[in-house]
């Protein structure tokens, strides 16, 4: 039972499979994958190629998904079956569970998920026939399409279904439900626990918006998920220094780094050879490093976003400071100094030191997107580079 609890208001707004992919992902294994709206209202996705359709009945007082002559019982039912019918999901390989979020009662339901022995969920089918058949003049004729088109379907298939059919109960309150579930995971600290859950929730939706909206499967790898669970664990509960992980380039990936723009950066304010191979070894190993925080789950992707906004505007506060204090340099001179203020400049991620190469590297890598340059001018003059190179 969920032990009561206060929820705060940044929960609010969520919706159930949102809260319910995050509450699934949490006791994920791993290399499983929760997906929303692709084979099921929620689904799991196993290694050994299993899987979990979940249904997610919302329920009133008044309003029961789960009674014996209920529609949406029914077609969901139905959907299973052709979804079976289609090989879409295989029932051999697949469970199949309904949640209905707060407690209702549904006798046959109930019944059938208790029941795992094929003789007694046949027993129990062949029960709730004749009892169609008796009420069968008191039902809609949406009700009785569906149930009919069910009790049609081949009877092995429809055994096997509904002997690997569950009923999960909710409480009423899927949010304290999400709760326990995080306090039950260990390596989450008490104190952090609606922190690291508000921030699940809202990374969930932002994947699977992103997702849709590229027109793209909602689907949430485990790995994923467990990297971000580790990296908001270590944000919000302790500050460390950020080892890089990455190794020095070899001659052939820097001799491949000259023709990128954050290096032509560098040649129109006429910085040196050793400037622009350490601006290529920082730009490549702040591109492992990254990657490699990303993966461990010590930073979020949240985390970087912020941290290039960071850098962005101290770019932009130092260039205004530039232009007001030194009016005497030309271009190329100020574009130096710009460029050797950032570069010793140091800020922190995620509440994290990184190492000077980092920062340095996320300059240029800033740079080689345009999203900041040296040069006063530097859009125009990389324009200008382009164009002798066409001639």
């Amino acid at each position: 039972m969920v032990k009561s609890s206060h929820v705060p208001s940044q929960y609010l707004g969520y919706s159930i499979q949102a809260t319910r992919m995050v509450c699934l992902l949490i006791n994920a294994p791993v290399a499983s994958t929760v997906s929303i709206e692709v084979f099921d209202d929620v689904g799991v996705s196993y290694e050994d190629g299993s899987q979990l359709a979940q249904q997610i009945k919302s329920t009133t007082s008044s309003h029961n998904p789960i009674s014996d002559f209920s529609i949406e019982l029914w077609k969901t039912f139905y959907n299973w079956l052709d979804s079976i019918e289609k090989g879409e999901i295989f029932v051999e390989k697949a469970s199949f569970e309904i949640y209905v979020s707060r407690p209702q009662n549904g006798d046959f339901a109930r019944k059938i998920s208790l029941a795992k022995d094929k003789k007694d969920i046949e027993d129990l089918f062949s029960d709730f026939e004749k009892i169609y058949t008796k009420r069968k003049k008191e039902l809609s004729e949406e009700v009785k399409t569906y149930i009919e088109k069910v009790l049609g379907f081949d009877r092995s298939k429809t055994l096997t279904m509904f002997q690997k059919f569950s009923l999960e109960i909710g409480t009423g309150d899927i949010t304290s439900e999400l709760v326990e579930a995080l306090r039950n995971n260990k390596a989450i600290p008490s104190d952090i626990v609606d922190d690291v859950g508000v921030y699940l929730l809202g990374w969930v939706k932002k994947s699977t918006d992103k997702l849709l909206q590229s027109k793209k499967p909602a689907i949430v790898k485990e790995e994923d998920f467990r990297g971000e669970l580790q990296a908001i664990i270590r944000k919000l509960d302790r500050t460390n220094i950020l080892n890089s992980f990455a190794p020095n380039p070899a001659k052939e990936e820097i001799e491949g780094q000259r023709v990128k723009t954050y290096v032509l950066q560098l040649d129109i304010i006429e910085e040196n050879e050793d400037t622009k191979l350490q601006a290529i070894n920082d730009y490549l190993k702040a591109a492992i490093d990254r990657a490699e925080w990303a993966r461990k789950g010590f930073v979020s992707s949240d985390s970087f976003e912020d941290y290039e906004e960071q850098l962005k505007r101290i770019w932009n506060s130092t260039k205004s400071k530039i232009s007001l204090i030194h009016k005497g340099l030309n271009e190329t001179e100020t574009g130096k100094l710009i460029f050797l203020e950032c570069s010793e400049c140091k800020t922190d991620l995620q509440g994290l030191h990184p190492p000077s190469s980092f920062i340095s590297g996320s300059f240029h890598a800033l740079a080689d997107a345009l999203e900041i340059g040296w040069h006063p001018f530097y859009k125009k003059m990389l324009e200008k580079t382009e164009a002798k190179e066409l001639y």
